[in-house]
C-alpha cells in the first residue's frame, strides 16, 4: 500500500504513481502534487516529450548536455530546471544554459570514469509543477 499525507493547507491532491524496482538500488514510488485551493488547477500541465544526452555516452572527463523538449497546449511554461546528483550525493539544481522555444539545454561537467550521475527535471507553468522521470 502507498500512503500519502497532504500538507494541512492543501485542499486538493493529485497522485500519479510511478514505481521502480531495481536490484541494486531498491524500489520506490513517487509523484504526488498538492494544491492550496478547493479546486484543481486550470489548464493542461506541461509534458516532457523527450529528454536526452549529447553525447549519449560521454567519455570520462567529457562535458555533456542534457536536452529537454517540452510541450504545453496552453503555451504557458514558465521555467524548466534540472536536478542532478553524483554518486548518490545531494541533489544540485541548475537552470538551463540556453533555450529555444520549449527546448531547454543544460550543460554538465565532465566526470571521472565510474562516476554515477542521476538527474530529473521540473517544469512549471501557470498552474502546474511537473516532474520528469529520474534518469
Amino acid at each position: 500500500s502507498i500512503v500519502s499525507t497532504a500538507p494541512s493547507n492543501a485542499y486538493y491532491a493529485r497522485l500519479r504513481i510511478r514505481c521502480y524496482a531495481d536490484n541494486a538500488l531498491g524500489g520506490y514510488a513517487d509523484k504526488a502534487s498538492f494544491y492550496k485551493s478547493s479546486s484543481p488547477p486550470q489548464g493542461t500541465p506541461p509534458n516532457f516529450e523527450s529528454i536526452f544526452r549529447v553525447p549519449e555516452y560521454p567519455e570520462p572527463g567529457q562535458p555533456f548536455n542534457v536536452i529537454a523538449l517540452l510541450s504545453d497546449p496552453d503555451y504557458d511554461i514558465e521555467s524548466c530546471s534540472l536536478f542532478y546528483r553524483i554518486n548518490f550525493g545531494n541533489w544540485i539544481g541548475t537552470s538551463p544554459d540556453s533555450t529555444s522555444g520549449y527546448t531547454y539545454y543544460f550543460a554538465l561537467p565532465g566526470l571521472s570514469e565510474g562516476t554515477f550521475v542521476s538527474y530529473f527535471m521540473v517544469a512549471h507553468d501557470r498552474y502546474h509543477v511537473v516532474y520528469s522521470d529520474t534518469f
